[in-house]
């Protein structure tokens, strides 16, 4: 008897004794992959959006009073960066030989990124004293974490996906000046 196995690149190996078993398996991984494909690209989307938002915090004034709005401002657009570079990648690839394997992997990192880029956003958000942005971001980083979690967890049995809770606004005396 003929045996598929399927290797996932999240650790997961599952085996088939059928071929039209096997391509079920696929087409239903594919679908889950192009979705959370789109998670990622929205997510991205929100997260350069609230980066132009901030625009103004970046500028040359605010730069020489505050090296680390410099190095805020080089983080985000770093990870905002790789994680278009990912994207691409994973697009680019999904059509190889092996290219679902791959695409967990690029998916994982594209969590990662999205979850740092939105860390940094969340800083300049609590010294302008922004708390709806705040909290919006903070909803955006749960997702971006949920996002990975679920890829990474694809196909693995009896695995649930954790509450992640999510922060209280912080009262007014507990905020870091202006810049």
């Amino acid at each position: 008897m003929n045996m598929y196995d399927i290797s996932l690149g999240n650790g997961v190996k599952e085996y088939f004794t059928s071929m039209k078993e096997a391509k079920r398996y696929l087409a239903i991984t594919n679908r889950f992959l192009n979705s959370k494909l789109h998670e990622a690209n929205s997510l991205l989307s929100d997260c350069y959006s609230e980066y132009r938002k901030n625009w103004f915090y970046f500028t040359s004034e605010n730069l020489l009073a505050n090296k680390e709005i410099i190095k805020l401002e080089n983080k985000i657009r770093s990870n905002l960066g790789s994680t278009d570079k990912e994207l691409k990648l994973l697009v680019e690839r999904s059509h190889w030989i092996n290219g679902n394997h791959f695409a967990f992997h690029h998916l994982n990192n594209i969590s990662d990124y999205l979850v740092c880029i939105i860390d940094n956003l969340q800083i300049v958000c609590r010294r302008r004293k922004d708390y709806s942005e705040l909290k919006l971001l903070e909803f955006n980083k749960l997702y971006a974490m949920r996002l990975g979690y679920s890829v990474m967890n694809y196909g693995k049995k009896e695995v649930k996906i954790p509450e992640f809770e999510y922060s209280e606004l912080p009262e007014d005396g507990e905020m870091n000046s202006d810049f």
